[in-house]
């Protein structure tokens, strides 16, 4: 700097220190690490740095440049994955050595049956305890649909969210978005209950009251229709009032809907968040109930806490749907982990067979293992329909 009476200079030799960029540190983590052909695996990279730019290679052939890949391994064997990430200062692979390991299913039983259908292929009897390993005996062939209470990682689909519905083909393992809530006005909101039609239309709670178009409010003891007219990521279609929880004594907060099932003959199957008073019927938060149409009328179809749900406050049944062509099969999924023999956990959708009314006896198994089909075992079902 320069003064009246001269000049001076500072110089700081090395005073600043720019430093490059450090170079991308590779690492991933993959679910589920086993189970039988075919098998679905979510892959979420945790690398960290700068990167650009991601390279799997996923031991069968198999590669993919997106950040967090789903691939679908259908051969038995052990499978090397590894991840290269790039920056703009390097790239940095991480290799697993055998880290997916893929089983055999478990094979046909054979000889469990003497009946033959009319191509003369074996039947298998499901009730012969010789034949209840057999895959068609333990694997559904139907379609199921969900929706969970937070936004979830669904292999093949992405992250959904909790508006959503996802379908599963369990013969396949496939998952496809059905139902996109953000699309048709009700992101702001999360379902509670779903149930699916033959013909592809939807029967919804909602966990608050949301306005919706057409509506207006809808309350969370309120049941609306949903018909489509394009299903997926271009969800569209039209809403219709199906039920005013308000007019058949759905009005405490205890009496949210959180699960729901149409019967053939217009019957309503319903499961409520906590207990349901109406004109001498007392429903609680594991139990389901019958409403006959256009009555007004409650009467108890499954009594849980005659097969220790409730207990301790635990075994809440928030998700059910029924085969009538079992001669009545309950599924259901709960809230929480119940303690009760033969039912999985809150991910997990479980089957009930019996005798159904006022004092419920049967027997409890596990129906689908959703953590076999890629879903991480922290999510949370909170509504699906079966399709037969």
């Amino acid at each position: 700097m320069t003064g009246p009476n001269g000049d001076d200079t500072l110089t700081r030799t090395d005073y600043i220190n720019v430093a490059a960029l450090p170079p991308p540190v590779a690492d991933f983590s993959g679910t589920p690490l086993s189970g039988t052909a075919p098998l679905s695996v979510s892959f979420i990279d945790t690398s960290t740095g700068p990167i650009t730019g991601w390279s799997w290679n996923f031991g069968d052939g198999g590669v993919s440049s997106d950040q967090n890949p789903t691939h679908l391994y259908t051969e038995v064997g052990n499978y090397t994955v590894s991840l290269t990430v790039t920056g703009p200062n390097g790239d940095d692979t991480l290799t697993r050595t055998g880290y997916i390991n893929v089983a055999a299913p478990p094979p046909p039983v054979e000889n469990c049956s003497n009946s033959l259908d009319d191509d003369g292929d074996l039947l298998v009897d499901c009730d012969d305890p010789d034949c209840n390993t057999d895959p068609s005996c333990t694997s559904p062939t139907s379609l199921v649909y969900f929706t969970f209470i937070n936004n979830t990682t669904v292999p093949g689909v992405g992250l959904i969210n909790d508006e959503d519905i996802v379908m599963l083909d369990p013969s396949s393992g496939q998952w496809t978005l059905y139902f996109d809530g953000s699309r048709v006005g009700v992101g702001s909101t999360d379902i509670n209950a779903l149930h699916v039609r033959e013909d592809g239309s939807i029967l919804l709670s909602f966990n608050n009251p949301v306005t919706v178009s057409d509506l207006g409010l809808v309350d969370d003891s309120d049941v609306v229709l949903f018909i489509p007219s394009a299903t997926g990521a271009a969800t569209d279609g039209v809403f219709e009032t199906y039920l005013d929880g308000s007019e058949v004594g759905l009005t405490t907060n205890g009496e949210d809907i959180d699960g729901i099932h149409e019967l053939a003959d217009g019957t309503l199957m319903v499961s409520t968040t906590g207990t349901l008073r109406e004109a001498g019927t007392v429903g609680r938060d594991e139990d389901v109930l019958l409403l006959a149409p256009g009555t007004g009328t409650w009467q108890i179809l499954f009594d849980g806490s005659d097969l220790g749900f409730g207990a301790g406050g635990s075994g809440d049944l928030n998700a059910i749907s029924f085969d009538e062509t079992t001669g009545g099969t309950l599924y259901f999924s709960t809230s929480g982990t119940t303690g009760v023999v033969g039912t999985g956990a809150n991910e997990d959708v479980s089957q009930f067979d019996g005798s159904f009314g006022p004092s419920t006896a049967g027997t409890l198994s596990l129906f689908l293992d959703l953590n076999s089909f890629g879903i991480d075992a922290s999510e949370n079902v909170d509504g699906f329909s079966l399709s037969r």
